[in-house]
């Protein structure tokens, strides 16, 4: 079942599966605003975030830093 299956990945990874694809895509973002001179309205919506603002506030979540501060660092 589902709750089986959830139960399991986080006895695993420590992580439920929808926070590990979230700091999965948000990795994948930091990589993007590091290595290309992509907006990051563009990096957002390559990584299937609809809403801009959702997504710098999941990147300040797990980044601590907004995706703008953080490529101004880099």
């Amino acid at each position: 079942s589902v709750g089986y299956l959830s139960r399991q990945f986080k006895n695993y990874l420590g992580t439920s599966p929808s926070e590990y694809a979230r700091n999965f895509r948000i990795a994948k973002a930091a990589e993007l605003l590091r290595m290309n001179d992509k907006s990051v309205a563009d990096v957002a919506r390559e990584l299937g975030f609809g809403d801009i603002a959702l997504f710098s506030r999941q990147f300040r979540q797990v980044t601590g830093v907004s995706p703008t501060g953080f490529r101004k660092n880099q």
